[in-house]
């Protein structure tokens, strides 16, 4: 469990929900440009936007590998733990039958 909570970083992905993808970001001009200050400050959002919606699709995805660990782990223990029985199951069958 704790290999998939480790793999997707989930703390990691909530916690900077909305930086930007990749550290995209422009820097404003220095001057007062309305042209260049909204062209920049579009580009940061569409930025900050597309880094929520990969973060969300990865935490859907993590959570959904998540699941299929835990449900993948249980078979195995209680196939790990129905061995000793399958293995006198096998004897039993042999012996008898």
């Amino acid at each position: 469990m704790m290999f998939a909570s480790n793999l997707f970083s989930f703390k990691l992905l909530v916690k900077t929900f909305f930086a930007p993808w990749h550290r995209y970001k422009w820097g404003y001009p220095k001057g007062f440009d309305v042209k260049e200050f909204f062209n920049t400050f579009i580009s940061n959002t569409v930025s900050r936007v597309l880094g929520a919606i990969m973060r969300t699709v990865l935490i859907v995805i993590g959570a959904v590998f998540q699941v299929f660990v835990a449900i993948v782990g249980l078979v195995v223990l209680v196939g790990w733990l129905l061995i000793p029985f399958a293995i006198i199951a096998g004897f039993i069958f042999v012996i008898f039958y």
